[in-house]
């Protein structure tokens, strides 16, 4: 009798790796199965922990057995489900064996099934996936039953076993969508006409109908000839009297009267229009200058909210002056100015002709989201004569965005 021979390896790891009684459980079906490859029945075993078993193994579980090639399980030869409570599968109580020194073993349940894989060149490994389908050892075991000798003769076909209950009816599948309509028909030949069928009774009358419209006058008909002259009539009433006749020539003048008493003054009458202006007069001598007003003023504005992402300044604003006198002006200023974020931080700046600043300030961090910060101030500078440029720039210190809006700058000259 040829001898089995089965190479186990023990670690130091908490889950039993091999024992005697594994031994004892994978070489029995070795012995008994040796020389049996081929196609049709296939006996396999897998040692499992008892504990996770049968806290989560139940009978309508589904259980595959999965039949690899080599020892990690990667090469799948054969794949099948078997519900746990099927007849092909045993479960059988394994007291396993602490070796000395080593670690205490698992309580195992020895699970055997009969599998239907296609023909065998080596003995397979077997993978179990389930509820409750933890391996007491490797999860990859080998099927030492598994021989690499020829099939043996088949046996006589048995008899047939009495045929199964007829399964239950399954549920009536869902109703196909409806075909696209055919083309239609080409139109039949017109029947013959049928009989005139008899007259029926007269109707009753119906109501008059509305008067047509009336025609037009017909042409006059020719003059008759003159009647007699009739009887002469009563005087008629006395006319109206009629208008006066015109004014006859005045007469000549009367002798002049006294002279009556002098009358009261009238009321002063309203006054004459001006005369024309008269002629300029010599320019008289020029006097001193005198302080600056609000000639120089100037006043310019950016009410729009801006955005920016960068990290150095950016122009918001810029005002141009016009040429200005030389002395000391006073430059005013107010913006309004918030970060994306309240822990976010932006700055801002206000400088003259892109070299002088005269004014630097930033957000407050403590502030609701989309809280603006009101900047404001002015300061007086000494400008020479000409054109100057004042800017406001901004730019954001730390998180995502800066916004700027409503800036304002104003300039006017100070004694």
């Amino acid at each position: 009798m040829e001898r089995a021979t089965i190479r186990l390896r023990c670690t130091g790891s908490t889950r039993l790796r091999a024992s005697w009684s594994l031994a004892i459980f994978l070489i029995a079906p070795a012995l008994l199965f040796a020389g049996a490859a081929g196609a049709g029945p296939f006996a396999v075993d897998y040692l499992l922990e008892k504990k996770n078993f049968q806290k989560q193994t139940r009978a309508d579980s589904l259980l595959t057995f999965e039949l690899y090639s080599d020892n990690a399980c990667t090469t799948l030869l054969h794949s099948e489900t078997l519900f746990a409570a099927d007849s092909f599968i045993t479960y059988n109580k394994v007291k396993l064996q602490r070796v000395k020194g080593g670690p205490k073993p698992p309580k195992g349940i020895g699970l055997h099934a009969v599998l239907n894989p296609p023909p065998l060149a080596a003995a397979p490994y077997l993978a179990v996936n389930g509820p409750g389908m933890l391996a007491a050892g490797e999860t990859c075991q080998l099927q030492a039953g598994t021989g690499t000798g020829g099939a043996g003769a088949a046996g006589a076909t048995g008899p047939a076993g009495p045929p199964g209950a007829d399964g239950a009816i399954g549920p009536a599948g869902a109703t196909g969508a409806d075909g696209a309509t055919g083309p239609a028909g080409a139109t039949g030949p017109a029947g013959a006409d049928g009989a005139i069928g008899p007259a029926g009774p007269a109707g009753a009358t119906g109501p008059a109908g509305a008067d047509g419209a009336i025609g037009p006058p017909g042409a006059d008909g020719a003059i008759g000839p003159a009647g007699p002259a009739g009887a002469t009539g009563p005087a008629g009433a006395d006319g109206a009297t009629g208008s006066p006749g015109a004014d006859g020539a005045i007469g000549p003048a009367g002798p002049a009267g006294a002279t009556g008493p002098a009358g009261a003054d009238g009321a002063t009458g309203p006054p004459g229009a001006d005369g024309a202006i008269g002629p300029a007069g010599p320019a008289g001598p020029t006097g001193p200058t005198g302080a600056s007003g609000f000639e120089d003023y100037e006043y310019s504005e950016s009410e729009g909210e801006s955005i920016t992402s960068s990290t150095t300044y950016v122009m918001k604003h810029r005002m141009t002056t016009s040429s200005l006198t030389a002395g000391n002006y006073r430059i005013g200023y107010s913006l309004e100015l918030r970060s994306g974020g309240h822990d976010d931080h932006s700055s801002v700046r206000v400088q003259i002709d892109d070299t002088t600043t005269i004014a630097e300030a930033g957000d407050a961090k403590t502030k609701t989201d989309g809280q603006f910060t009101a900047v404001s101030g002015f300061r007086t500078v000494g400008l020479a004569g000409g054109v100057h440029t004042i800017d406001v720039d901004f730019q954001r210190d730390d998180g995502t965005d800066a916004y700027l809006r409503r800036v304002r700058l104003e300039l006017q000259p100070v004694p």
